[in-house]
C-alpha cells in the first residue's frame, strides 16, 4: 500500500499528515511534492476540514445506526408532506 496524503498544515515550512498503511507521519511540503506523495499537495483539505469532516461523517454513521436499531428518533413520513 502506498502512503497517502490526509491534511495539510499551515506552518514554516507547511506540512502535510501522511498514512502508510497503519503507520503515520508528518511529511514538509517539499519533501511531500518530492516524494511524489499522492494527492496533490495543494488539493489537500486542511486540518480543520478534514478534522470536521470526519467528526460529521461518524455521527452521519452512528445516526443511521440507531434509527436502524429502531433506538434512534425515526423519521415521522408525515412530517415530509409538502405543506
Amino acid at each position: 500500500m502506498a502512503a497517502v496524503g490526509l491534511y495539510r498544515c499551515p506552518g514554516n515550512p507547511p506540512w502535510a499528515c501522511v498514512v502508510d498503511g497503519v503507520k503515520g507521519i508528518y511529511v514538509a511540503e517539499n519533501l511531500y511534492r518530492e516524494g511524489d506523495y499522492q494527492p496533490d499537495f495543494n488539493t489537500l483539505p486542511w486540518e480543520g476540514d478534514y478534522k470536521a469532516a470526519k467528526v460529521a461523517a461518524g455521527q452521519a454513521v452512528a445516526a443511521s445506526v440507531m434509527v436502524a436499531r429502531g433506538s434512534g428518533p425515526a423519521l415521522n413520513p408525515g412530517s415530509l408532506a409538502v405543506q
